[in-house]
């Protein structure tokens, strides 16, 4: 038994003396955000001056992309994906008839740092909603072109808690050999206090897993996976990172029915005053053997996060974190006498600070979007 089956082996003694109970906690959280008709006091901040272009206060729009969508295939993530795979994705069918708006469904190009000239963006855009009659929910996905960008967990200086892993193995921080090829930043998952979540990077684990929590991770070969831990844990020998959340979205296509549970649903979090239609992030593969997904929404149940995911023909997805506060898609552009200028260009009023994960080390973990 190697080093790593046993650290898997004590985590599983330890989660059934524990009763699971862990999955209860819920994370700390902002109050109920109004609908989109009542102003947003508790989201008021400092307007963002030196953004280039995105949905927070003080930067200007950024400009309309087109998109020309083509079919996807179907194959196995693999740490090459093939060059020839399909990309966009195939535009998506509105999920409702009554809530759907004008260009849902349609994928559209995000405006990336350093693109070749002639070359199409890597990250397409579009939105889903999963409500039956309200139009306010939704669910912005991101298809991420994992043929030409490569994406990474940083963790951060402060979470977890209490780990022995060494300082410089957790600095918060995009390293600077990156810098010149950073496109986004994207946020992580649950604090410890929030569910002990497992967490670990480049074979050394910096929190054990739990197990019934799901499993986000770049396996040795380079290839990505969204897998329950217990299905998970036979494939990390060697991994290169993983992050652990709640229990998966979506496995193989199928929605996970505790989301629609009013007491096992406690287990993706809410708000402070127990309302559960917040925002929330969710990570996700798809089988075309190229396209990752990153999807952030607004007024979102866990339920209705997963029933936007499948849409998008996701088969294996899980959430990350949630609530205004800890949500994060932000894109970064070279600017003058060597800075980055900032940008969140999805939903609106993302928070997007200007030198936290490049200048200012995180105290929470993260994902990097960089070109390969």
């Amino acid at each position: 038994m190697t080093k790593l089956d046993q650290s898997w082996a004590a985590v599983f003694l330890l989660a059934s003396l524990a009763g699971g109970c862990s999955s209860s906690q819920t994370p700390e959280s902002e109050a109920r955000v109004p609908p989109p008709t009542a102003a947003p006091s508790d989201r008021a901040r400092a307007p963002v001056s030196d953004c280039m272009c995105g949905t927070a206060l003080g930067c200007p729009p950024c400009p309309a992309p087109t998109a020309t969508a083509s079919a996807a295939t179907t194959s196995v993530a693999q740490a090459e994906p093939p060059s020839d795979a399909p990309f966009p994705p195939a535009n998506l069918k509105p999920i409702h008839e009554r809530s759907k708006k004008p260009g849902d469904g349609e994928w559209t190009p995000l405006t990336v740092a350093n693109q070749p000239a002639g070359q199409q963006s890597p990250l397409y855009t579009t939105v889903v909603r999963p409500h039956p009659i309200r139009s306010f929910v939704v669910v912005q996905l991101v298809a991420i072109d994992t043929s030409r960008l490569d994406l990474e967990l940083i963790l951060g200086t402060d979470e977890p808690e209490g780990t022995a892993m060494p300082r410089d193995k957790r600095p918060g921080l995009v390293s600077k050999d990156r810098l010149s090829k950073l496109i986004a930043v994207l946020n992580g998952g649950f604090k410890k206090r929030h569910g002990a979540h497992g967490i670990g990077k480049d074979g050394e684990i910096a929190q054990a897993a739990n197990a019934d929590g799901c499993s986000f991770a770049r396996l040795a070969d380079g290839s990505f996976r969204v897998y329950p831990h217990t299905r998970m844990q036979p494939l990390l020998e060697g991994f290169r990172w993983f992050r652990q959340t709640p229990p998966c979205l979506i496995e193989d296509g199928k929605k996970n029915l505790d989301t629609e549970n009013e007491f096992k649903a406690k287990k993706w979090g809410g708000a402070e005053d127990g309302n559960k239609e917040i925002r929330r992030s969710a990570v996700g593969l798809a089988k075309d053997g190229r396209t990752l997904y990153f999807a952030i929404g607004d007024y979102l149940t866990a339920s209705w996060l997963a029933d936007g995911l499948l849409a998008a023909g996701l088969d294996n997805a899980a959430e990350l974190d949630i609530n205004y506060s800890y949500t994060r898609f932000i894109m970064y552009q070279p600017a003058a006498g060597g800075e980055l200028s900032v940008s969140s260009p999805l939903l609106t009023d993302l928070k997007a600070p200007r030198s936290e994960y490049w200048k200012e080390p995180s105290t929470r973990d993260f994902f990097v979007l960089t070109w390969r």
